[in-house]
């Protein structure tokens, strides 16, 4: 037993224990960090969820308006892609090649639903500049813009459930039917 004191009071064995217990620490705090960035996305994702809705209820509310001979349009808060962007490069490592390929896909398609909004909206803001010219083309643009944005919102939102319920191999692989997401 006193062979084992001796040991241990070592400065040399003292400083190899104190280091590796620290690496330990660090180690086990880097795994939280890195775990609880991916529930931070998650959360993102859900919040952008919500967000999606609303687009969804605006856009078809604008096209409505639009097919009624009323022009509307505003600009929509944008959703967090860059946001979670950066928190994926944040805890790269804790995450596999799909997730990060998800995850890539999904910032994808909130930066072009957010272009599509906006280009109507800005189109919708020149035609109210100048209400007398004739803006026949630039309704219609906005029009194609309102039906494609429909499906590509309610698509972007089945996207997402897919990822958050780990169902990745879906997101990577379906092709999906701009037809399954029209109006009924």
């Amino acid at each position: 037993m006193n062979w084992i004191l001796e040991i241990l009071n070592n400065s040399a064995l003292s400083a190899l224990l104190g280091a590796f217990a620290a690496f330990l620490l660090v180690m086990v705090t880097d795994f939280i960090r890195s775990w609880k960035i991916k529930t931070d996305i998650d959360k993102m994702l859900k919040a952008n969820k919500e967000l999606l809705r609303q687009k969804l209820e605006a856009v078809i509310s604008y096209k409505q308006s639009l097919e009624s001979g009323t022009l509307v349009g505003d600009r929509l808060t944008p959703f967090s892609s860059d946001e979670i962007t950066q928190l994926k490069l944040k805890a790269v490592k804790r995450f596999s090649k799909k997730e990060l390929a998800v995850l890539q896909s999904i910032c994808f398609n909130m930066e072009i639903l957010d272009e599509m909004i906006s280009n109507a909206a800005n189109t919708s803001e020149r035609i109210r500049e100048n209400p007398d010219g004739d803006h026949t083309n630039r309704v219609e643009y906005i029009s194609n813009l309102y039906n494609d944005l429909v499906p590509n919102l309610r698509r972007f939102d089945e996207m997402i459930d897919d990822y958050l319920n780990g169902q990745l191999e879906k997101v990577i692989t379906q092709n999906y039917n701009r037809d399954d997401y029209l109006d009924n």
